[in-house]
């Protein structure tokens, strides 16, 4: 069953960054064309569902930041992949990328069904999908993972979201160069 080797590979994922053994591979790339391909990827999701989903970018391509790019994708992925999940059809989704002096901001806005306010301080701990019903798929483990790999860049994630509103997922990373 690919559900389960899914669960057991984000258990192993989960354990790897609790044991402290997240071993980053940092290189420097580009942010940019990174949440292009993730945008392209993630393109015919959201056509599907008849989402308007766009990209902005303040950053050019020359903009490089120092991370681990496997690890960064993962987060964007899984933002950008939660927002087409839970935005409903002919919604909107959109992704920002801004540059303030060394940092990088990465936001992805939905217009989502939003999470409730006390829902908010748990979305990032493990195994937690807030108590929204419609947030019943999948193990909870995303923003968890996200979480761990963000931090261990020292970075920051944070959340934003109003009820039938929407959602806002954004992280900051420094070190762009």
């Amino acid at each position: 069953n690919e559900d389960l080797l899914g669960l057991v590979n984000a258990l192993l994922e989960v354990y790897k960054y609790e044991s402290g053994k997240l071993n980053l591979c940092k290189t420097n790339f580009s942010i940019k064309d990174l949440v292009f391909q993730v945008f392209k990827e993630l393109e015919p999701l959201a056509d599907n569902k008849n989402l308007e989903f766009e990209m902005n970018s303040d950053v050019d391509s020359d903009t490089q930041i120092n991370a681990d790019r496997t690890e960064i994708r993962r987060v964007i992925m899984n933002l950008c992949g939660n927002a087409i999940n839970y935005t409903n059809k002919g919604g909107k989704i959109s992704i920002d990328i801004k540059r303030s002096e060394n940092d990088i901001i990465f936001s992805v806005t939905d217009t989502g069904n939003g999470i409730p306010q006390e829902d908010i301080p748990n979305l990032f701990k493990r195994f937690s999908q807030g108590t929204n019903k419609k947030r019943s798929t999948g193990t909870g483990l995303g923003l968890y993972l996200s979480r761990q790999i963000i931090e261990a860049h020292n970075g920051k994630i944070w959340l934003e979201s109003k009820l039938n509103k929407g959602s806002n997922f954004s992280f900051i990373l420094t070190d762009a160069c």
